[in-house]
């Protein structure tokens, strides 16, 4: 496991960064770079293959906007939080 970090969402949801690393033998075996970026929240998990080495020292706005283009790999649909802030995301830009 790599670096690890929190931040709060403009929506004031928190989050944890975490950066998860497969050794260099279970990279090659899964065909894989072996790295990754997982969000975890209340209620939602969202992973990134292709992120900046910096990630760790960036601004909450920016980790944000990482965590915005990261890929959805578990939410609970019961939560009324991850329902909110998945249709903010689905409208945002519109």
């Amino acid at each position: 496991m790599g670096a690890s970090r929190r931040f709060v969402d403009s929506l004031g949801f928190s989050w944890q960064a975490l950066e998860i690393s497969l050794d260099a033998r279970a990279a090659r075996a899964q065909a894989t770079t072996g790295h990754w970026l997982y969000f975890l929240s209340r209620g939602t998990t969202r992973r990134l293959l292709s992120y900046p080495r910096d990630w760790a020292a960036m601004s909450w706005s920016d980790l944000e906007d990482l965590c915005s283009h990261a890929e959805v790999v578990g939410t609970d649909a019961g939560s009324r939080p991850v329902r909110a802030f998945s249709e903010t995301l689905g409208t945002a830009g519109r």
